[in-house]
């Protein structure tokens, strides 16, 4: 793994009253230069705003459907811990009676696409080759989400 050496700025000890020795740290390299564009670059990025949308948009349309089947979310939902969080008030989780609690429930969902994204965005500028097959495959099951939410 090649890396970065970055030269921090010598300073001077009260003790000697002379210049110490600088510290190196050495940082990781990024996947290309973002000073120079070039095809591959460009397709890279336009590649995560296509991972970034579906991912954004299905997660939407996820929330949306959250919100008009509100009522029914106790029997529908097949997540157990998504049924832990809309019932958080209540006793049980399978209180059937009761309607949930869904704002925290939608609170995380749009905290964990935000962190999703954040990931897929982080893997393709720090490795674009895992961030490319992490970002594919989030937004290829996203797309098989969505389709078993409308058909199934």
């Amino acid at each position: 793994m090649s890396s970065i050496s970055v030269q921090l700025p010598k300073r001077r000890t009260a003790e000697t009253s002379k210049f110490e020795a600088s510290v190196t740290i050495r940082l990781p390299r990024l996947a290309y230069k973002p000073t120079r564009l070039s095809a591959q670059i460009l397709m890279s990025w336009i590649a995560a705003i296509i991972y970034v949308t579906v991912v954004a948009l299905v997660a939407a349309y996820d929330i949306v459907l959250t919100i008009r089947y509100a009522n029914f979310l106790v029997q529908l939902e097949e997540n157990p811990v998504g049924r832990w969080i809309m019932n958080l008030k209540h006793d049980t989780i399978y209180d059937v009676e009761a309607t949930p609690n869904i704002v925290p429930f939608i609170v995380l969902k749009v905290f964990g696409t935000f962190l999703v994204l954040g990931v897929i965005i982080a893997l393709i500028r720090w490795r674009s080759h895992m961030g490319h097959l992490v970002g594919l495959g989030v937004s290829s099951f996203q797309l098989g989400l969505a389709a078993y939410l409308t058909y199934c």
